[in-house]
């Protein structure tokens, strides 16, 4: 639709985050490489930094019977340490939206609204593969101590199976209404509408 590589690019990471979501989600990490058509190549970090009040201290004083602490034994082979290994004393903040709106404001072409809206239509419904039947099924037994993960990846107490549409309402109205915030700050141009998404998504509405 008259875009740029950067703008397919956004668009397709944008997408991944409904549909492979048992790899990669837009709450997570995203680090970039563009290499411009004339100029060398730019890296974006796009890595999540730990929240402010994340510190040695709060870790080493953590109880260990605190309900946010999932797990504090290995992960993927490595040796347990003083943070979590699972839930929300885990996460880092988001660096994939700060990532993918920085590439789309620098080097692509369009508007955020265009190059989210194939995920929205995605996230309002599409089919299961296997590979996600299975991720989501291996995932479940850890996923299902939050209701609300449960919820939303076991509609009506069910997991999805291959074939079936699986909706992900909340994750659509979320781009939906990152998509209306730069619309209303479109009169201050390209630059200050995607920047206005960036402040709404990490600080909230003003």
């Amino acid at each position: 639709k008259g875009g740029n590589a950067i703008d397919a690019g956004v668009a397709s990471v944008f997408a991944a985050s409904v549909v492979e979501m048992s790899s990669f989600g837009a709450g997570g990490e995203c680090p970039i490489l563009i290499k411009p058509r004339n100029g060398p190549v730019v890296a974006i970090n796009g890595d999540g930094m730990a929240p402010e009040l994340a510190t040695v201290e709060f870790y080493e004083h953590l109880r260990r019977d605190d309900p946010r602490v999932v797990l504090r034994g290995t992960y993927a082979g490595s040796p347990g340490g003083t943070i979590p290994s699972f839930g929300p004393l885990s996460a880092l903040v988001p660096g994939a939206m700060d990532a993918l709106l920085l590439a789309l404001e620098k080097y692509g072409t369009k508007s955020l609204a265009e190059v989210i809206q194939p995920a929205i239509e995605l996230a309002q419904g599409f089919p299961v593969s296997a590979g996600l039947e299975h991720s989501l099924a291996g995932g479940m037994a850890l996923a299902g101590k939050w209701p609300a993960t449960a919820k939303v990846y076991s509609p009506g107490g069910r997991l999805p199976k291959e074939g079936d549409i699986f909706v992900e309402a909340d994750l659509a109205r979320t781009f939906q209404t990152l998509a209306r915030v730069e619309t209303q700050n479109s009169g201050r141009g390209r630059a200050a509408a995607i920047e206005a998404v960036r402040d709404y998504f990490y600080r909230g509405p003003i």
